[in-house]
């Protein structure tokens, strides 16, 4: 029931306390304190015992013979170390933190604007990016650059916008219905019978007899 109590908090274990419950388990005073977990975090943050030591300005082995005692004095000088050492850990990760934001904020400034939106843009639900798309669609007029590529034009009904092709600038001789034979397809027997049959030029053609007359 009294160990509950230091569990919960309600009392205070002193030195001399904390000496009995280690002795009483068979543990060290460094164990009972929770060094183990202070050393794995200073791994965590690149550090290690021998960083506690020259903080201290103590040698590692003086430091490991005070973990391994369980007497109230080397309890006293073990709640000692564990307090620099988690400072020393807190300090670490907090430099480390600061040096990770700062290359992010230089890798942001470095990378360009649409880099930034699209990256941006990303993380934002389907409403959110509707609206930057309906921001940048009303501004764009006022920002645009010269050199932006235009929209093309709608094509209005009956008016084409394909240009014709190139050497066609307008009705060419046989359009319109009209088929002209070149002079190489021209007939060549323009002496025939057949052609010699037909009126020539300033020659009238006798008229035709009337049907039903008597004449």
């Amino acid at each position: 029931m009294s160990v509950r109590r230091y569990e919960n908090g309600d009392r205070i274990a002193t030195e001399k306390v904390l000496a009995n419950i280690a002795d009483a388990l068979d543990i060290s005073s460094a164990y009972l304190l929770g060094w183990s977990s202070i050393v794995s975090r200073l791994d965590d943050v690149g550090l290690s015992i021998d960083d506690v030591a020259d903080e201290l300005n103590i040698p590692r082995d003086r430091l490991e013979h005070i973990a391994n005692k369980n007497d109230v004095s080397s309890i006293s000088s073990m709640l000692k170390i564990i307090t620099v050492a988690t400072i020393l850990a807190d300090e670490t990760e907090r430099k480390a933190t600061e040096i990770l934001n700062h290359i992010k904020d230089n890798l942001k400034s470095l990378s360009t604007p649409i880099e930034r939106v699209t990256r941006d843009m990303a993380q934002m639900t389907q409403e959110g990016q509707k609206k930057v798309v309906d921001y940048v669609e009303d501004i764009l007029p006022r920002y645009r650059t010269e050199t932006a590529p235009q929209s093309p034009p709608v094509p209005q009904e009956g008016n084409s916008t394909t240009p014709p092709p190139e050497g066609a600038e307008g009705p060419q001789e046989g359009e319109w219905g009209v088929k002209f034979r070149p002079p190489d397809e021209l007939p060549t027997n323009l002496g025939s019978a057949e052609n010699q049959a037909l009126p020539r030029t300033g020659e009238q053609k006798a008229p035709c007899p009337r049907m039903g007359t008597g004449h």
